[in-house]
């Protein structure tokens, strides 16, 4: 399973499956520790998975909902975020 894995900036369309996988159901989580999910959009509401998806997950403007303890979650609008693309603005950084 991917570990700390960046997702930034994805148009999900509706964004009713945001979080769907094609993985069997009876195996481990989608995610393992320190996904991080930043900036993603839909035209409809985008809502966080559910509590057992992957331990330790980053959401930053990017879905509401219950989360639990172990997760990080910041309900920041879009245009207030500091970088739009957090890969784009990490590469720079490093160059």
């Amino acid at each position: 399973m991917p570990y700390g894995t960046l997702w930034t900036d994805l148009d999900l369309g509706r964004g009713s499956r945001a979080f769907d996988n094609g993985g069997a159901g009876n195996r481990l989580p989608p995610t393992a520790s320190y996904t991080t999910v930043w900036n993603l959009k839909a035209t409809g509401p985008i809502e966080l998975p559910p509590s057992d998806y992957g331990p330790n997950m980053n959401h930053i403007a990017s879905g509401k909902g219950a989360a639990p303890s172990h997760w990080s979650v910041e309900d920041i609008a879009a245009a207030k975020l500091c970088q739009p693309d957090l890969h784009e603005a990490m590469l720079g950084r490093r160059r």
